[in-house]
């Protein structure tokens, strides 16, 4: 792997990304260059400036994309489960094991 010029910002930037990636914070371009600019200036690197085409260079060595951050482990309740889960046995007795359907598969096969 080809190493830039700058790869004391490469990798502060990939750690901070990697740190809000892990507490679901979103982040975008604009955000990422501004951070690599704050990282460029504390490390003395004072004609440090994070174009476009430095932040495309950057996610392409790193395999950075932007997906959506939040999902269904960060959206869980889990009071709430602990109670749907003590009433779904009661509630799917007198259904056919054939019958029940996650409702996550079910919206992926019906945009199928």
């Amino acid at each position: 792997m080809k190493l830039g010029e700058y790869s004391d910002i490469e990798s502060c930037l990939l750690k901070w990304f990697q740190q809000c990636l892990d507490r679901k914070i979103p982040i975008n371009g604009p955000i990422l260059r501004e951070k690599a600019e704050d990282f460029g200036h504390k490390l003395g690197h004072e004609h440090f400036k994070a174009s476009s085409g430095w932040l495309t260079n950057w996610k392409t060595i790193h395999s950075v994309v932007f997906k959506e951050v939040c999902g269904e482990s960060g959206a869980v309740d889990v009071q709430k489960c602990s109670g749907w889960m003590n009433n779904l046995p009661k509630l799917i007795e007198n259904y056919s094991p054939d019958d029940i359907f996650n409702v996550d598969e079910t919206g992926l096969f019906f945009k199928c």
